[in-house]
């Protein structure tokens, strides 16, 4: 960008956070494992663009359900962005529900170890004040027939916020 020219020294300003820290992926509903990123804002006229992604991963056991000769199953769950201004509760910006159908002999497309990425662009106008933007990961699995995963963890996962004045 050598043409950007900043106002007023109002150049861009990015914030991020990222990890590679497993989490359970049929745990994070008791035990949510927020991804958290502070952010002060000092000027009333901001644009905040969110970016954040997760990646699944799986490791298949070769279980044929009883019944279900193409032994597949769904795996769903919701990828929530929420903000707090000031300290105030969270509020959810976006929700993307994921959900796929997985052939247990085949994974997400292979055979042993399988992923699936799930990203959410968002932007927001929070105001003057402190805000928290968090991800989180909340289970809602449903299990069509009795394949057994072997793991099942959420792994990768980053939120970058770049904050653009007006």
């Amino acid at each position: 960008m050598g043409n950007c020219k900043c106002k007023n020294d109002k150049c861009p300003q990015l914030f991020k956070i990222q990890t590679e820290t497993k989490i359970d992926f049929f745990d994070s509903l008791r035990n949510p494992n927020f991804l958290t990123l502070k952010m002060l804002n000092k000027h009333k006229d901001v644009e905040v663009k969110l970016d954040s992604t997760a990646e699944l991963l799986s490791e298949m056991s070769l279980f044929d359900p009883v019944g279900d000769p193409q032994g597949s199953t769904f795996v769903e769950f919701d990828y929530i962005l929420q903000r707090s201004a000031n300290n105030g509760p969270f509020s959810n910006l976006s929700t993307l529900t994921s959900r796929q159908r997985v052939n247990i002999f085949e994974g997400f497309n292979n055979p042993d170890k399988a992923s699936l990425i799930t990203n959410i662009t968002w932007t927001d106008k929070p105001g003057v004040g402190l805000h928290v933007y968090h991800v989180r990961i909340a289970n809602r699995f449903t299990l069509n027939s009795k394949a057994l995963f072997d793991s099942l963890m959420f792994q990768t996962r980053s939120l970058n916020a770049t904050i653009f004045f007006h």
